[in-house]
């Protein structure tokens, strides 16, 4: 099994390989100029003379310490922009940049929630579970029109919610304005003179929680738009930092050329959709940390199938055939709760 870090590194030297002209316009790098005012801590200096070590364990056991919160992210591309660095030092920082940001836990405020079909547009709260954020600030019945600076127009939708608390972290704070039934003293929903239901409108100033939060209970939808922001944040910290890939002659030994015309081949075949029918078999049978760890890696395998969709060179049929691949492998992928 290829440890995390060296999934890390190898997913990082695939994306090297091409430059797309997508630009992540929702979080921007830190300037140059920002970087190198970054005073790099003495502390930092053993980490890197690890990750240079002739010894290959002591060089994954320095990666997998820059997975901790220990030295922030932007010390660790202050290193990359004013360092000079070995061509494998340099993919380890950014391989680790890129988990970190890739796995970065999400906010959440603990609701069952769906688009509400009533006279008060927006999101209504099914339920708010226990010893999640939510509680005690939410209401079954609420119907939130606004969250963040998310406003409905001319309803909030349940995506713009979830995107909007997601792309936060845990402890940020968020502002929720929504629609709360007025009640009797029993408890019943109060109409006005005209028989229509009368609701109130309240703000909710409230501290976010943490999808961890959730545990293994229930299946954790994660936002695909978020995923796509991270994955655009990725691309330009490649772009800005990476070296110019090298051309590199390579022999070609014991090998047996497969001459089935690539349209023709057999998806299932495939060795990432062989090793995601057997890793789908396992995970309701893990605990949550390890089907955490195992999320995670078929969350970078399905990383390196969009490289391979994208990279420049390919023909067209060579392409068609890698995006159905990637359409297979998402469609065997575990559900997730949200």
């Amino acid at each position: 099994m290829i440890p995390l870090s060296g999934l890390i590194l190898l997913t990082l030297l695939q994306v090297l390989l091409f430059t797309t002209g997508v630009s992540g316009q929702d979080e921007a790098l830190p300037s140059r100029e920002r970087l190198r005012e970054i005073v790099i801590p003495e502390s930092f200096e053993t980490v890197l003379a690890d990750l240079d070590s002739a010894e290959w364990a002591v060089r994954e056991s320095a990666s997998k310490r820059l997975l901790d919160a220990e030295f922030s992210s932007e010390i660790l591309m202050a290193v990359v922009q004013q360092r000079t660095l070995s061509e494998e030092v340099r993919a380890r920082l950014l391989g680790c940049l890129i988990a970190r940001k890739t796995t970065a836990p999400r906010g959440a405020l603990g609701i069952r929630m769906r688009q509400s079909v009533r006279a008060n547009p927006g999101v209504l709260v099914n339920s708010v579970i226990p010893g999640m954020p939510a509680e005690g600030l939410l209401k079954t019945g609420d119907v939130i029109y606004e969250i963040g600076s998310v406003r409905g127009t001319p309803a909030l939708r349940v995506n713009a919610l979830v995107v909007e608390v997601q792309r936060k972290s845990p402890g940020d704070n968020i502002r929720i304005k929504l629609w709360r039934a007025l009640r009797d003293e029993n408890g019943i929903h109060r109409a006005g003179p005209d028989g229509r239901l009368l609701y109130e409108s309240v703000t909710v100033d409230m501290a976010l929680g943490s999808m961890k939060q959730f545990g293994s209970n229930g299946n954790l939808a994660f936002s695909s738009t978020v995923n796509s922001v991270r994955r655009r944040w990725a691309e330009d910290l490649i772009r800005r930092f990476s070296l110019s890939p090298r051309r590199v002659r390579m022999k070609l030994i014991n090998a047996v050329e497969d001459r089935t015309p690539i349209e023709a081949r057999d998806i299932e075949r495939h060795p990432d959709i062989i090793w995601l029918r057997k890793a789908v078999k396992d995970f309701p049978h893990l605990d949550y940390a390890r089907a955490r760890q195992l999320r995670l890696k078929m969350m970078m395998r399905r990383g390196r199938l969009q490289v391979d969709v994208e990279i420049p060179s390919l023909e067209p049929e060579e392409r068609a055939w890698f995006e159905r691949v990637l359409e297979r492998y998402e469609t065997l992928l575990p559900p997730q709760d949200g």
